[in-house]
């Protein structure tokens, strides 16, 4: 596997070596051809020498008529003379931009007469075009013309060359494209054989690969299935005991309600009298609940006096004696007296302190007593 591996990085490396060399060859004969083809593109090329010779060509001809005693050609030859100067202007323009290697000294050595004498001829003949006075510019024409054929037959070399380099710059570029094209024709097959194994290699492991992720795909949407079907099975589990659970608070509200009912019982007596005996430690909290129990009772049955029976109670706390005041409050709002009996040292104690027995509460030592004066108070 190494030797071929070689093989193939040297054809491929001397491949693209070739092409490199004939790209680069294509980018010169691209250029050569544009530099070729620029002077073509130009107004100047061979058309303004030509044209610059016919029109000195025709001045000669109006002023040897005009010497020769032709009248009303003054008007015409001042035209001629003005044409000329405008293709004295244009190739004026060309010299200044065209390049070095595109015209020859003789060219420019000519180029440079002809304005001079034109300029010796426009002087002569601005104000005054007579007989004389153009008889004495035929000479000075005819050096114009003389120097203005030269231009034209170098300027005519200087095409042919353009000419003969287009034609090779042209027959360059189309070998070079016939070389290109035949490498690629020639690379196409040497790299298809040389990657072909190499590629049908990589296509068989990513097959492999592919058909191993395909039966991962398949195990692992097996396992998901097997999963949904246990979480399905498990949520019906927690809603059932999520169900049973709601089923035992309610059962257990009942029970605290009935517990909390039982911890405070009214006992009913004659005359709209009752007794709600009291055991235990008493708390805010347990206060709160025997203030729902007296309060709702009392507003049933209409009780006129409440009897707290607290000879079982050991303590009370701050707390409970301000809820405590709060319920007796209630009650005699509700227009029930409350009553309490069976105070203990303890619990006097802390009424005292809590101000509780300065609201005009009674208090009785035992039930008996309570019962016997209450009753006389009702009768």
């Amino acid at each position: 596997m190494q030797p071929r591996r070689w093989i193939q990085r040297l054809v491929l490396a001397g491949t693209s070596l070739i092409f490199l060399i004939l790209l680069v060859l294509l980018g010169f004969n691209l250029q050569t051809l544009s530099v070729a083809n620029r002077f073509f593109t130009l107004d100047g090329g061979i058309w303004n020498p030509t044209q610059l010779e016919r029109e000195i060509l025709r001045l000669r001809v109006i002023a040897n008529e005009i010497s020769m005693g032709t009248p009303n050609l003054g008007n015409e030859f001042v035209l001629r003379r003005n044409l000329v100067g405008s293709r004295i202007n244009i190739l004026s323009d060309f010299y200044r931009v065209e390049r070095e290697d595109q015209r020859s000294l003789l060219e420019r050595s000519s180029f440079e007469v002809i304005k001079r004498d034109f300029f010796t001829l426009e002087t002569q003949t601005r104000l005054n075009i007579s007989t004389n006075s153009v008889q004495q510019l035929i000479p000075v024409l005819s050096n114009m013309e003389a120097n203005a054929r030269t231009m034209v037959n170098e300027r005519r070399q200087i095409v042919d060359r353009a000419s003969q380099f287009q034609r090779q710059s042209l027959e360059r570029l189309r070998i070079t494209l016939l070389f290109i094209l035949g490498g690629i024709i020639i690379q196409v097959p040497i790299f298809f054989l040389l990657s072909r194994r190499r590629f049908d290699t990589t296509l068989q492991k990513a097959y492999s690969t592919l058909q191993e992720r395909s039966t991962a795909l398949e195990q692992s949407q097996h396992e998901l299935a097997s999963s949904h079907a246990l979480a399905q099975q498990q949520n019906e589990a927690l809603q059932q005991t999520l169900a049973d659970l709601e089923k035992s608070m309610a059962e257990r509200s009942v029970l605290e309600t009935t517990v909390q009912r039982m911890q405070f019982p009214i006992i009913p007596l004659r005359n709209r009298m009752a007794i709600m005996p009291v055991i235990g430690n008493l708390s805010s909290e347990r206060v709160k609940i025997a203030t729902d129990s007296a309060a709702q009772y009392v507003e049933v049955k209409r009780i006129k006096v409440l009897l707290f029976d607290i000879t079982g109670v050991s303590a009370i706390d701050r707390s409970a004696a301000a809820s405590m005041q709060q319920l007796l409050q209630m009650l005699r709002l509700l227009g029930c007296e409350p009553v309490l009996v069976g105070v203990t040292p303890e619990v006097a104690e802390e009424l005292v302190h809590t101000g509780l027995a300065q609201h005009g509460l009674q208090t009785y030592a035992n039930l008996q007593q309570a019962i016997e004066a209450t009753a006389k108070t009702l009768e």
